[in-house]
């Protein structure tokens, strides 16, 4: 008997110091976020947006400011912070997510292109507030190619994530792991358009796979002033999800 309320007193304490579903694995992520920096347009861009995820015990809701700048005519370098409230079934918590940077480089071609892409998650985050942050300092290279066909915008990025600086905690949740994305965007008139794909993600070393699937749609209210909504859902097993589904809603100014 004594041993059982010991037990429980153990796993009530965990719980509610880390508060995340302990089957996850792997941080959450925007999975439309690659595609749009890697189709955006060389030019100055401030973006907000809202996004709200949904999971099997912990849900969120993520404010994340962006800016994108260009370098000379084949750079261009964007940040983002995110700000993350969390809540599961007894406490609603909030902080600051993971700053993000991200670097993407014309390598050869103008409609048909070769890039290189690369990310680095500063992992500035808080680690009770895992999947949606993990102290855990994420490098991403890419190679990605894309292919304009009039109105159509097609995509392949294939690349790797190089986690540092897991926190003890997160051990067996967050690894080293390659990804893979493809999709396509479709321009409609000059006002509008859609982009849909897919993300997979590989922990080979955690026996996890996880994929994403995403759509959104822009529409193009002036020259400077656009706004977008896109949704998101982790479609692979249950044991690799960091949500079960996301949408977002923004705005972008373009200068």
């Amino acid at each position: 008997m004594k041993r059982g309320v010991l037990t429980a007193v153990v796993l009530a304490v965990a719980i509610a110091h880390f508060p995340n579903r302990a089957d996850s694995a792997g941080v959450y992520e925007n999975a439309a976020a690659e595609s749009a920096f890697l189709l955006s347009p060389q030019r100055v861009v401030l973006r907000a947006n809202l996004e709200v995820s949904r999971g099997d015990s912990l849900d969120a809701t993520i404010y994340r400011i962006y800016a994108a700048f260009p370098v000379r005519t084949a750079f261009l370098v964007a940040v983002e912070q995110p700000l993350v409230t969390v809540t599961d079934d007894s406490d609603i918590d909030s902080g600051v997510g993971d700053f993000m940077v991200r670097l993407r480089g014309r390598i050869v071609g103008q409609k048909r292109a070769l890039w290189a892409l690369g990310s680095l998650g500063a992992g500035t985050g808080e680690v009770r507030f895992f999947p949606y942050s993990s102290e855990s300092v994420d490098l991403t290279v890419s190679m990605a190619y894309t292919d304009s066909l009039g109105a159509l915008d097609l995509f392949a990025v294939a690349g790797y994530v190089w986690a540092q600086r897991i926190p003890a905690t997160l051990a067996g949740l967050h690894d080293d792991h390659a990804r893979f994305s493809a999709g396509a965007g479709l321009r409609l008139g000059d006002r509008g358009g859609i982009r849909a794909g897919v993300v997979s993600q590989d922990y080979t070393r955690l026996d996890v796979r996880r994929e994403l699937i995403f759509a959104g749609a822009g529409y193009r209210w002036t020259d400077a002033l656009r706004f977008f909504l896109e949704a998101q859902a982790e479609t692979g097993p249950v044991a690799g999800r960091a949500s079960d589904w996301a949408a977002t809603a923004g705005i972008a100014v373009h200068f």
